[in-house]
């Protein structure tokens, strides 16, 4: 018997066309398929026959399903009959469309590129072969082992190819090369500007190449460049301790600076233990997060995260620590007479009844949730409620700002939306106006007179703690911020931008919830506007989301998972505090074309215009 051959199945190149067949692929409207034997010779692939499997891959890269060749023709293009595709999902009115569509497809600059050939070119007599398929993929399949099986099948050596780029990629999406960037926009190779509707990952506070902060850097270097936090002082560390504490208030009075988020909440983690070590009760050891909170990609931070998609590669590297549900207000049943916010602080009241406080040193909990959550803003009084119980409970209080800090809700930091003050506050990502990696804690004066009873001094650190470049450019920042009035304009351009975001649902009825505050938003999908369903997690609505925007140059942050760490899509849109207005009007253009790509995966839901 003639063995199973398994393959990868791409259809089209990655991008909204992929994404779209892949939909139909999936929902079973789309079952056959059309190529031309000469990509088969060029790769080196034998011909398909019936039987032969695929493993459907995505625009991410991801396998969503397994398809199995029912039926093999090998013929001439104009001798294949069309008619059969013109209800498989692709938008074809006509025979005439769909041959007009692919011919653009195989005579596109990008497949040219593809073969090698500037010439190349599909006619009538081109040979091709058509295949029908069919999807036999089940629940108890592992889509992944079967993709590197069909990459690399039983331990045969992988085809001979071109050696992988000597950097080590960070995802399987192909990606434009970067080669300017200024205010809101980032420009590639080609010259295409992209709108960074995300500011990176939440990071580029005063937008690419601010001529302050450059200048703050150039001034810095060529005067003290380095010192090591053990042999010198530095003026430019001393004096952004001072600014840093002024705006944080509350007696959050002193401050270690380190070169990361994740840096920034394991020496929070340090302080709180040190606090009750200093105290003999070295068994508060022990730290408790929200349910899909993410607080940073290191051993510690990642165990202190409630959203478990990023830490699950590393277990048991990474061990899970107790978690109190996310007071997430998009699905939560409310009795009548209640409110949102009273259901999720009574839910805390009971959840924080059930936690080991005796080995509990604090609680982590964002200022504004981010990527893990696809944005959640506390709903009011749950922070009063949490300090009140932190109190009661002898447990410390650490509020990461490291996304919702540095002006992006409007405040300087997010807690100071409430009357809630925190033990110790992390920050990072915009401290250094996303040009410089700079990020820190800052103590209460509670907590830190503790520690420095028995520990004077914090030996734990890096070998950029403290840099006098970094701090330079957190100086410039904060400068910038206050001398234009930044913050002010995020509050009311805030404001305004929530509430475009707010209509679209009216348009786009799969964008099922929208939420933030200033220059912080999230954007949650759904599979029934009536149930608020979230989409099935193989679709990964999420990658295709990030793909279609960059394809209609717009940059924005995934947040898959934002349910439950098991379901849930959406993606988070803040762009650069020092945006204009044109920049925010391209934003919104483009997120609606990106939107507009993104409404055939919904098919279920009624779609506006």
């Amino acid at each position: 018997m003639t063995a199973v051959r398994l393959g990868v199945g791409e259809f089209a190149f990655p991008g909204p066309l992929r994404d779209q067949l892949v939909a139909a692929i999936l929902d079973g409207t789309k079952t056959t398929t059309t190529g031309l034997v000469d990509d088969y010779e060029r790769d080196g692939e034998p011909l398909p026959r019936p039987g032969d499997r695929e493993v459907v891959i995505d625009s991410a890269g991801e396998p969503v399903t397994v398809i199995e060749t029912v039926a093999v023709r090998l013929l001439r293009l104009a001798d294949v009959n069309l008619e059969h595709a013109l209800g498989e999902g692709e938008g074809y009115a006509s025979v005439a469309d769909w041959r007009a569509g692919h011919e653009a497809f195989w005579h596109s600059d990008q497949m040219r590129e593809y073969v090698g050939d500037p010439a190349f070119t599909v006619g009538d007599d081109t040979e091709v072969v058509a295949l029908e398929f069919r999807v036999v993929a089940g629940e108890d399949q592992d889509l992944h082992a079967l993709l590197r099986q069909a990459r690399h099948q039983d331990g045969d050596p992988a085809p001979a190819g071109p050696r992988p780029p000597a950097l080590i990629p960070s995802t399987t999406r192909p990606l434009p090369l970067a080669v300017a960037a200024k205010g809101a926009r980032i420009f590639d190779e080609s010259g295409l500007d992209y709108i960074d509707g995300s500011s990176g990952p939440l990071a580029v506070t005063l937008g690419h190449g601010h001529p302050r902060v450059l200048a703050a850097i150039a001034s810095q270097f060529s005067t003290v460049d380095y010192v090591h936090r053990t042999q010198f002082r530095n003026p430019a560390a001393e004096r952004l301790a001072g600014l840093v504490t002024e705006r944080l208030g509350g007696g959050l009075d002193h401050v270690m600076f380190v070169s990361s988020g994740s840096e920034a909440n394991e020496i929070a983690m340090k302080f709180a233990h040190l606090y009750w070590a200093a105290q003999g009760r070295t068994d508060k050891h022990r730290f408790v997060s929200s349910s899909v909170s993410y607080h940073g990609n290191t051993a510690g931070a990642l165990s202190a995260s409630g959203q478990p998609r990023y830490a699950a590669p590393y277990r048991p590297l990474v061990r899970a620590g107790e978690t109190i549900t996310a007071p997430q207000v998009y699905r939560l049943p409310v009795p009548v007479g209640s409110t949102a916010a009273a259901e999720c602080i009574t839910r805390l009241r009971a959840e924080f009844a059930q936690l080991d406080v005796r080995r509990t040193a604090a609680v982590l909990f964002e200022g504004v949730g981010g990527s893990g959550s696809g944005v959640l803003v506390p709903p009011p009084g749950f922070l009063e409620e949490l300090r009140r119980l932190c109190d009661s409970y002898d447990v410390l209080w650490i509020s990461d700002e490291v996304m919702s800090g540095f002006g992006r809700t409007g405040k300087w930091f997010a807690f100071q939306h409430s009357g809630a003050v925190p033990d110790i506050v992390t920050f990072a990502k915009g401290a250094g106006g996303g040009s410089v990696s700079l990020g820190g804690a800052a103590l209460s004066d509670r907590v830190w007179d503790q520690i420095r009873g028995v520990y004077p001094a914090m030996s734990a650190g890096h070998t950029f703690t403290n840099a006098p470049l970094a701090c330079a450019a957190g100086i410039a920042t904060i400068e910038v911020l206050e001398e234009e009035r930044v913050l002010d304009r995020v509050a009311a351009r805030g404001a305004w931008l929530g509430g475009r975001f707010r209509a679209l649902p009216e348009e786009f009825p799969f964008v099922g919830d929208v939420r933030g505050l200033g220059y912080l938003w999230g954007l949650e999908f759904t599979a029934d506007p009536a149930t608020a369903a979230p989409p099935a997690p193989a679709l990964d609505i999420t990658a295709k989301a990030v793909a279609a925007a960059a394809a209609s140059r717009l940059i924005v942050y995934p947040a898959r998972f934002c349910v439950d760490g098991t379901r849930g899509d959406a993606v988070l849109l803040g762009p650069p505090l020092t945006a204009t207005d044109e920049e925010l009007d391209e934003l919104l253009t483009r997120l609606r074309a990106t939107l507009d790509t993104l409404s055939p995966l919904f098919p279920e839901v009624a779609y506006q215009r």
